[in-house]
């Protein structure tokens, strides 16, 4: 209700009038709209909190498939090392050996260069088999720990570019969640393969960094750049990298222009499982 004076023409007040509406039909629709209201916040959070199961589900799984991955991958790097790379090398020792018993080599030249070529062939698949091995599983990773295996990556790009490992002597011999360092080295490595294959890279680095619970793994390349947004809904590699750090609940993030190409993956190291010094 609003009360307004009433004033004569000599503008003195005579009266007081009020003015009153019925605002009940307002209210209804008040009442309403706050119900309403109410219920889109509870399907918004009933949304959102099966949206959050339904990741950490997916991240489950996702996590199940790439141990699979790399448990097969090993498998198979063990497969090739102990069995094919040991009777290749077996057959290169028996080449060798025959071709030191041959006494008589008149009129058997031929033959005897045969042999040697074959035992040519023998050493350069049983570095290719170790060279397939590697990129399938290191050993190093499980031997030295993330360092060690950084390290072997970037002997493995040399000469064809220069490589620099930067970090704290105290991680040298550092070791993490072993589900951690596989992503870690799995990241690095797509990164460093990025930079060899379209980057046309002269040098690339890789700094790692612990301060507190959180490391920090940088890479960065001197290369020609890319669009990330692209690469990144397109590519599987960027994709692959991606959701590694996000299984291990860490961030990712890639940037890129002509000359420079930076890609930081932070990872927070639980408390419960510390760096083993």
């Amino acid at each position: 209700m609003t009360i307004f004076p009433l004033i004569d023409d000599e503008g003195e007040t005579f009266a007081y009038g009020s003015l009153q509406r019925d605002i009940t039909e307002r209210k209804l629709v008040e009442n309403e709209l706050a119900l309403y209201r109410a219920d889109l916040e509870d399907m918004v959070q009933t949304r959102t909190i099966e949206l959050t199961k339904a990741q950490t589900s997916l991240r489950s799984v996702h996590r199940k498939l790439l141990n699979a991955g790399e448990n097969e991958r090993k498998r198979l790097a063990a497969e090739l090392h102990d069995s094919v790379g040991q009777k290749l090398v077996a057959m290169s020792l028996a080449i060798q050996q025959t071709i030191l018993e041959c006494t008589d080599t008149d009129g058997h030249e031929h033959h005897i260069q045969t042999l040697q070529n074959a035992s040519l062939q023998c050493t350069e698949t049983i570095q290719e088999i170790r060279t397939i091995c590697y990129g399938l599983y290191p050993p190093m990773l499980e031997l030295t720990g993330l360092v060690g295996s950084l390290r072997q990556l970037g002997r493995s790009c040399q000469p064809t570019v220069k490589f620099q490992l930067l970090c704290d002597e105290s991680l040298s011999e550092a070791r993490f969640d072993a589900e951690h360092e596989i992503a870690l080295f799995r990241m690095a490595q797509e990164a460093v393969n990025n930079a060899l294959r379209h980057g046309k890279s002269e040098n690339i680095s890789i700094a790692l960094e612990q301060q507190d619970n959180l490391l920090t793994m940088d890479i960065c390349d001197d290369g020609v750049g890319f669009d990330t947004d692209s690469q990144i809904s397109s590519g599987l590699g960027l994709r692959s990298m991606t959701e590694r750090a996000r299984t291990i609940g860490g961030a990712f993030e890639i940037t890129s222009k002509p000359g420079r190409t930076n890609v930081n993956v932070t990872l927070p190291i639980s408390p419960q499982t510390p760096i083993k010094q």
